[in-house]
């Protein structure tokens, strides 16, 4: 990307980030069977599974959820549009 002046740049101007992130998660295991985690930093996302590398795959899912929901939350309030964010490695 070129270099840009201040004033080269419309307002409302958008960038997509991609990066890599790692989150801790705080796993139980469950009285009738099986598995629950949260992401504490993530407020709200919880998941559960049978097994622990379903609840793996599970907490990777609801963690891009989570993020995704929160983009389009932002861009909804900010009135920017937005588009799905691409998976890491991709």
């Amino acid at each position: 990307m070129p270099d840009l002046e201040r004033d080269d740049i419309p307002v409302g101007t958008t960038f997509r980030l991609t990066f890599p992130v790692t989150l801790e998660a705080v796993v139980q295991a469950e009285e009738g069977g099986g598995f629950s985690a949260e992401v504490p930093a993530l407020p709200g996302c919880i998941t559960e599974a049978d097994t622990l590398e379903e609840l793996k795959v599970n907490l990777a899912d609801a963690a891009e959820g989570w993020v995704q929901a929160m983009n389009d939350m932002a861009a909804e309030r900010d009135r920017v549009p937005a588009g799905p964010l691409s998976p890491v490695g991709s």
